[in-house]
């Protein structure tokens, strides 16, 4: 499995974000390997985007998503769950993809599912301290899987209410793993 290059992330969201279909989220931790195929991801545009954490510019919260592409940003959602971002473009934009839902491949018990931003991030257990590391790693990565590109399928975002109707989620076309299937 290859590591996916800085110049792949070093690019502006809504371009990353459907070329992060089918590739793999790989973890190791505490002895334990995780891999995963992505097939839902929403790309955030930044300060010109509203529904965005960097719309208002940087803070000590979004702070990741404002460094060169490449980097996880954490954050807590509602209190209540973590999502994953994958920091997009160069230093001071402020971009970012969603990891939405992805397909267990190994690692993880029969029957989880990663279909939502919060399962997601529970079952790799990617927490805020996972906030800021850089997604080239030799235990955390983004990896191709070297499979065929899957047809993504392009809808507006769900889960937000500022700019839901920009068509910036994708998804893979047919699968059974995404969180809620467009028509």
């Amino acid at each position: 499995m290859r590591r996916l290059p800085l110049e792949f992330y070093r690019r502006e969201a809504d371009q990353v974000a459907p070329e992060l279909l089918g590739k793999g989220l790989y973890l190791r931790r505490d002895g334990i390997t995780k891999l995963a195929r992505i097939v839902e991801v929403e790309a955030y545009l930044g300060e010109l985007d509203p529904a965005s954490h960097a719309h208002r510019g940087e803070t000590p919260r979004n702070r990741s998503m404002f460094q060169d592409g490449g980097l996880c940003y954490v954050y807590l959602s509602y209190g209540m769950h973590f999502c994953m971002n994958v920091v997009t473009s160069h230093e001071g934009i402020g971009q970012g993809v969603l990891l939405r839902a992805a397909e267990p491949l190994r690692g993880f018990a029969a029957g989880v599912r990663l279909d939502g931003p919060g399962r997601l991030t529970k079952g790799f257990g990617v927490t805020r301290a996972d906030d800021g590391l850089s997604l080239r790693s030799r235990d955390f990565a983004i990896v191709d899987l070297a499979d065929e590109r899957p047809k993504a399928v392009k809808s507006p975002r769900i889960g937000i209410t500022k700019a839901a109707d920009l068509l910036l989620r994708f998804t893979v076309k047919g699968s059974p793993y995404v969180s809620r299937p467009w028509p």
